[in-house]
């Protein structure tokens, strides 16, 4: 028997398909309903979890969250078939999916044949209008009642039953291969359905009673001139004023429903502004809100409308007010992930130790170290080993010393500890302070209120918030809970104004994410403050010292003299006594001539020292 089947499906970010629906209706020799099966299927993880996707249509998302998984929704659907059943898809694209989802859940295809439903109807009613579509646009076409919500499979299903009943489709056709077809509709000269017709041996298009067509010969046909107008046709002398007119309106929409603020052709080196006339019939209109824009494409202002400058229009875009996104609804990363965990670890343990009230000082220190979300290795003072933070070695410590990274805690001086065994790979790369606090109800209006408040210039599009400091330029991902943040540190990178590189933290909030801005650049200030009034005082006492130079005495002066020359001062330190024989000691005093032993008395061996 044969068995119309229908299933739905959803691709996330990363190109990956996932079943959502399915569904299966067993018919006789008439396309009666015999039997029936559906099935829903449970997304696989959070990436599938698109709600407003179609889809998801005709069920709750309880229900999908509720749902059996992959294999035992397979295997209930293939032990539901029959040895004997024919599967009828409508299109392969479906069918290539099913096969794919059975290999993953590793089940068997239990299927004997398979036919595709969309080939044999859109051979059956080639040249009728509405032959190629959806089953609910051809049923629309020929005004059969369909079910709704589309894209729900059961309703899919019985819409195609619904179809193959009203047009007589009977089974002995998918005996035989289906006809062949082409996607345009064909019709002959003087058509009641179809009022216009293409020739393709003129290349015009035509009115169906135009006496230029060629008689008794098939040609396209088409209900309106939106098609004609899409493939670029000709239109000939009897519906030359009926093309021009269409094309007005349908350019004339399309720049209505957009945001340009100037249009231009494709072809053409001059833009126009909205209302220009001069655009109108055009094929392909593109436009631009900038005016720079225009110009630097290499394009020039049109002669007729003269268009100028227009100050550019700032859209704030809210964050789902109604149902605020929470952190953990967020497709994270792994690094994400494991930073939202300490989060709400460190949370807890600060919690959960404070509600005792009975800490000592070195107790409560000792929780605030350990709890620090941003950071995964410790050692205390007075050891020469750090560890993870579930060692047992790290119990009893007080003095506690944290690291976010392995090599900081090696370049303190710290060895890793033998008994947990820490390793670069637990560095911190991501981390969320403590202080933060989910904020609902944020908009792109409570960033320009507080960069308003603190005289910041800003600019925004439909994703990115980007505000500048004194000492950097930060860039906010507004799509993005917990919030991303981009920063270029304009001290140290003068000359770079678009290279952003990423922050080691996440927030849960804007409010948090501006005051961390703030903050940072602060403390990078004052930083600078400090190391030029260092710098200044450093000139200065060389300037104190050189107030208080004295000149040297007559003896001295002419031993600089004599040092000044190379030769003589590389002597004087390689033959130190040769200067001592000619009667001066190492203070440039004259030598006694006391002897001991009967020998004259040395001086030390060395340099002469003022």
């Amino acid at each position: 028997m044969y068995v119309l089947i229908d299933m739905e499906w959803v691709t996330n970010r990363h190109g990956n398909h996932w079943p959502t629906q399915l569904a299966a209706i067993r018919v006789d020799e008439e396309w009666q309903t015999v039997d029936s099966f559906s099935v829903l299927f449970r997304p696989k993880d959070i990436t599938f979890q698109k709600w407003d996707h179609m889809a998801f249509s005709g069920w709750t998302r309880d229900n999908f969250l509720n749902a059996d998984s992959l294999y035992p929704a397979l295997d209930a659907f293939e032990h539901w078939l029959q040895p004997e059943d024919i599967l009828c898809w409508w299109h392969q694209e479906a069918y290539d999916l099913y096969i794919m989802f059975t290999k993953v859940a590793q089940i068997r295809d239990r299927a004997s044949m398979v036919v595709f439903l969309s080939d044999y109807i859109y051979g059956f009613l080639a040249g009728q209008k509405g032959a190629v579509g959806s089953p609910y646009k051809i049923c629309a076409a020929r005004d059969i009642p369909t079910p709704e919500p589309a894209h729900c499979s059961i309703n899919d299903v019985l819409a195609i039953q619904s179809l193959v009943q009203s047009i007589d489709f009977q089974q002995r056709n998918l005996q035989a291969p289906p006809k062949k077809w082409v996607k345009d509709t064909t019709a002959l000269k003087g058509s009641p359905v179809f009022p216009l017709l293409y020739d393709t041996a003129t290349q015009l298009l035509h009115h169906s009673d135009c006496e230029l067509l060629p008689d008794n010969r098939y040609l396209p046909a088409y209900t309106s001139f939106k098609a004609p107008i899409r493939k670029r046709y000709k239109p000939c002398a009897c519906c030359h004023d009926e093309f021009l007119d269409a094309l007005w309106d349908r350019n004339q929409d399309s720049i209505t429903r957009s945001d340009y603020n100037y249009v231009y052709s494709k072809q053409s080196k001059v833009f126009h502004t909205r209302n220009c006339s001069h655009v109108l019939l055009s094929f392909d209109i593109q436009g631009t809100v900038s005016y720079e824009t225009c110009l630097k494409s290499g394009r020039r202002p049109c002669k007729h409308c003269k268009p100028v400058p227009i100050e550019r229009k700032r859209i704030s875009l809210p964050i789902k007010q109604n149902k605020p996104q929470k952190a953990e609804n967020r497709n994270l990363n792994g690094e994400e992930r494991k930073a939202l965990g300490r989060f709400k670890r460190a949370k807890e343990e600060r919690e959960t130790a404070f509600k005792r009230g009975d800490l000592t000082e070195a107790e409560r220190n000792t929780v605030m170290a350990l709890s620090q979300p941003g950071l995964a290795f410790w050692a205390s003072k007075g050891y020469s080993t750090f560890h993870t933070r579930n060692c047992s070695k790290i119990t009893g410590l007080n003095q506690l010393r944290g690291f976010a990274r392995y090599q900081d805690a090696v370049r303190a001086g710290y060895s890793p500890c033998r008994h947990c065994r820490p390793s670069p790979k637990q560095d911190v790369k991501f981390s969320i302070p403590i202080t933060n606090k989910e904020r609902h109800g944020e908009t792109t209006d409570t960033l320009i209120q507080l960069c308003t408040q603190h005289c910041l210039p800003f600019e925004y599009d439909m994703r990115y918030f980007t505000l500048q400091t004194m000492a950097g330029k930060w860039r906010i991902d507004m799509s993005l809970r917990p919030v991303r943040l981009e920063h270029i540190n304009l001290v140290t990178e003068r000359g770079n104004t678009k290279k952003f590189h990423t922050q080691p933290r996440l927030f849960l909030s804007l409010k948090d994410t501006f005051d961390y801005i703030m903050r940072h650049d602060s403390k990078l200030i004052e930083e600078i403050v400090a190391k030029d009034n260092q710098s200044q005082e450093l000139a200065m006492g060389e300037v104190r010292k050189a107030r208080q130079w004295v000149a040297p005495s007559p003896r001295q002066f002419r031993l600089i003299l004599l040092l000044s020359n190379p030769v003589i001062r590389k002597w004087y330190w390689e033959y130190p006594n040769s200067c001592q024989r000619k009667g001066v000691n190492k203070n440039g005093q004259r030598r006694s001539s006391k002897r001991v032993d009967g020998h004259a008395r040395r001086s030390t061996r060395g340099p002469i020292l003022f």
